[in-house]
């Protein structure tokens, strides 16, 4: 399995013949962290070297990296990007539940094909961007340095020169997975990326919530609502009144780690497709190098904790991270209902403009508010033949998601 490297060394340094460009690759973002920043300027607290050094030091198991910076002639950095490699287990992955819709005899004859598929389908991927993240947290580059058109083709061009190097080095990393960009027509990125036989694929939308300008607090949010969705919150905030919420520092994360760990797993485990699993200290390692733009609340029955959330600030946007219960204390306080609650008012008081509610649970989602945002992943295999199969099992493994869009506001 790949491991995090704990160094800073060079992998590679090009010139971009043509470009008027150099690239370099390092494995640690130490070693590019205050060139890194300079050229965010700020701009994305998720691409951040903050943020990027806590993951590096607290990975998914099986995940490695590796950071980009691409200069001008005169050795000025403009553009950063970033990539993770991933040890891919399709049958690790799929938690597909039981399809009620089907006949017993059909629908365990269904399971039992998907799961001799997915046994088969194992492979380092090489991604471009973030698997624990939903939102375009690839790459940043200074504003006016080039067009659209030319950052994909030079990022598509470091994708598979840092490919043939992984694999000169021995690691095979055959398949490359570039997300997540927005559905926005018309869309050049889209249009390039598929000439250069990459595969689009969209799994579920992305969750939006727009905070409105009259929000000025949260009883505002509450007013905004139909009467039905309104006595719907005033119930679930009824339900949660024996439990007590307070939000939990560095020490008390670092104490209650493995708690937070389990509750956490309760629900990864019931996600129909889930790419990696948190290493047990990275809330801790977020809250140790992002500070005050992190935060973990915790529900407390009593002494002992029954669920958390956990919100990033980004600029204006407020980023509604991992969270996780314990199942049969959220059927009794709607725990993810409030949790939801909770971060919208979080976002009304901090004058957030947006929240990012990320995947899953979407109509539970719409019915607080949030829109879906349809983003587009794309995947290709080096190889020409195997490249053919990737889109048949990316559409025969991708989870059917059924679900009804609310309208909770009048």
């Amino acid at each position: 399995m790949l491991q995090a490297s704990k160094n800073s060394n060079t992998i590679q340094t090009t010139i971009l013949n043509g470009t008027g460009f150099s690239m370099q690759v390092v494995e640690s973002i130490a070693g590019v962290a205050e060139e890194w920043d300079n050229i965010l300027e700020g701009n994305n607290t998720l691409l951040s070297s903050a943020y990027l050094m806590a993951l590096e030091l607290y990975p998914p198991f099986g995940m490695a990296f590796r950071y980009l910076v691409l200069r001008d002639l005169q050795g000025c950095g403009v553009g950063v990007a970033y990539f993770q490699i991933q040890h891919f287990n399709a049958a690790n992955s799929l938690n597909e539940a039981d399809d009620k819709k089907s006949p017993w005899l059909i629908g365990s004859l269904q399971k039992y094909v998907k799961d001799i598929v997915a046994r088969n389908v194992v492979f380092n991927t090489f991604v471009f961007g973030n698997l624990l993240l939903t939102g375009e947290n690839a790459f940043y580059f200074r504003k006016n340095i080039m067009p659209d058109d030319q950052i994909i083709n030079l990022m598509t061009a470091a994708a598979e020169s840092l490919q043939l190097t992984l694999n000169s080095a021995g690691i095979q990393c055959n398949v490359c997975l570039m997300k997540d960009f927005k559905a926005i027509e018309p869309n050049q990125t889209r249009n390039l990326l598929s000439k250069k036989n990459f595969h689009e694929f969209c799994v579920q939308p992305c969750m939006m919530m727009s905070i409105q300008d009259e929000w000025l607090s949260f009883d505002d949010y509450l007013g905004s609502l139909h009467s039905k969705y309104r006595v719907r919150a005033k119930r679930a905030f009824k339900k949660r009144q024996e439990l007590s919420c307070r939000e939990l520092g560095q020490d008390e994360i670092l104490l209650y780690q493995n708690q937070i760990h389990d509750l956490y797993m309760n629900v990864a485990q019931n996600a129909g497709f889930n790419t990696v699993n948190l290493h047990v200290g990275y809330f801790y390692g977020l809250k140790k190098y992002l500070g005050d733009k992190f935060q973990l609340f915790a529900y407390f029955r009593g002494n002992v904790i029954k669920a958390f959330y956990t919100i990033i600030h980004n600029g204006h946007e407020l980023e509604a991270h991992f969270l996780g219960y314990d199942k049969q204390e959220n059927a009794i306080s709607q725990i993810y209902l409030n949790s939801l609650f909770d971060i919208i008012q979080h976002a009304i008081e901090g004058r957030f403009s947006l929240i990012n509610f990320s995947r899953t649970a979407l109509e539970i989602k719409s019915s607080v508010g949030a829109v879906p945002l349809d983003m587009y992943c794309y995947m290709k295999h080096r190889s020409h033949i195997p490249n053919k199969f990737i889109k048949p099992i990316i559409d025969y493994l991708n989870p059917d998601f059924d679900w009804q869009p609310r309208r909770p506001f009048k």
